[in-house]
């Protein structure tokens, strides 16, 4: 809890101002499975992460400002802009498994599950339209750091806000909106933290 104070005090100097003028995005751990309590601290301070990360002007900022190979926007991003997708996240209104009303709330049910031995580490978890489950990758999930870990958050909860990826290692998968909101999570805990996160890992399937 300590190294956690540490780095909140850390986000505070690097950011200066939450969003004043809009409501905070919260996440609602509804249930998690499969985790001891060294793995549930774990999550909880992801989770704190995930909260100052989101809510602040460097993460608006860097949404706004997000372009793909030289023109602003995100690929893949269901005919919204750079605006509509950061209002639109922080209203918190799920689409799947089925329309949430804007309550300003992630809301996450998590399982931790061990991955077979031909999968890899990095698949780091996965989720589906018809359920409000998010598997996390056990290996992934005790190895990572805490930006890692609230990277794959944040992606996986923008999938059940209605947005996809392709499948394979496309040329435009990184500009799309889970893996793009990702990246940003992770990049601003790298800088926030000073975590060095020079390889760039899958966020899910």
């Amino acid at each position: 809890m300590k190294v956690l104070k540490l780095m909140m005090l850390v986000l505070t100097m690097c950011v200066p101002a939450m969003a004043q003028a809009q409501q905070p995005l919260l996440m609602n751990i509804r249930s998690a499975e499969n985790f001891s309590n060294q793995q549930y601290n774990k999550l909880m301070q992801a989770k704190e992460l995930v909260e100052m990360i989101i809510n602040s002007a460097a993460f608006k900022s860097r949404v706004l400002s997000f372009s793909s190979n030289g023109v602003q926007g995100f690929v893949q991003n269901n005919g919204m802009s750079n605006q509509q997708i950061f209002d639109y996240l922080m209203s918190g209104a799920e689409k799947y498994p089925a329309q949430t009303v804007a309550d300003h709330f992630m809301d996450y049910d998590l399982v931790l599950y061990k991955p077979k031995w031909y999968q890899s580490k990095k698949v780091l978890g996965y989720t589906s339209q018809d359920t409000s489950i998010i598997h996390i990758n056990k290996k992934f999930f005790n190895d990572a750091e805490i930006n890692q870990i609230a990277m794959n958050l944040v992606h996986e909860w923008t999938h059940k806000m209605g947005f996809g990826h392709d499948f394979k290692r496309t040329a435009r998968r990184p500009s799309s909106v889970p893996y793009g909101i990702g990246y940003i999570i992770r990049d601003l805990g790298n800088k926030m933290y000073g975590m060095n996160m020079s390889e760039e890992m899958d966020c899910n399937h």
